[in-house]
């Protein structure tokens, strides 16, 4: 029965290292995905010119799962962005506040300039979001990774208790 328990006790521990470490895995991949849109975007902007809602429409199943939950929020509510943007940097819990507003003052603008003033928007996003993926990246190795490990050694030595 102690057995049982301990492995139920060891079990939940490394589940709740796993959540804590994948929370830092979103931030990161949500950070990463809006840099290659921003990539992508530009690359199309500066060549193909083609429209907006195309490239954003073909472009967001390539991406993680929130992203392009972000994505197909943002061309749903396309004319109304403004609120949308400022809902969902309210409620979102992905990444922190600083990136957040990077990601909802380049969104409400996009597409509303010429494509010169576009890529110059494009540039400046890219600029900031290079230190916040250099910070995103540093957490998620060290912060992401003692979760993970926390929530095993807590979990084992939970389980050498119950024995």
């Amino acid at each position: 029965m102690n057995f049982i328990i301990g492995f139920v006790l060891l079990g939940l521990c490394v589940f709740a290292g796993y959540r804590v470490a994948s929370s830092y895995r979103r931030k990161l991949n949500f950070v990463n995905d809006f840099k290659n849109l921003l990539n992508f975007l530009e690359t199309n902007i500066m060549f193909t010119q083609d429209n907006l809602n195309k490239i954003l429409t073909e472009k967001k199943d390539t991406f993680h799962k929130d992203f392009q939950e972000f994505l197909a929020k943002y061309l749903d509510y396309q004319q109304d962005c403004q609120n949308v943007l400022d809902e969902w940097k309210k409620e979102q819990n992905v990444v922190d506040s600083d990136t957040a507003e990077v990601v909802v003052n380049f969104m409400i603008g996009l597409g509303r300039n010429d494509s010169e003033s576009q890529i110059q928007s494009i540039k400046q996003a890219k600029e900031i979001l290079n230190g916040h993926i250099e910070k995103v990246t540093k957490e998620q190795q060290s912060k992401g990774a003692m979760s993970m490990k926390l929530g095993i050694m807590g979990g084992l030595a939970l389980f050498i208790i119950v024995l």
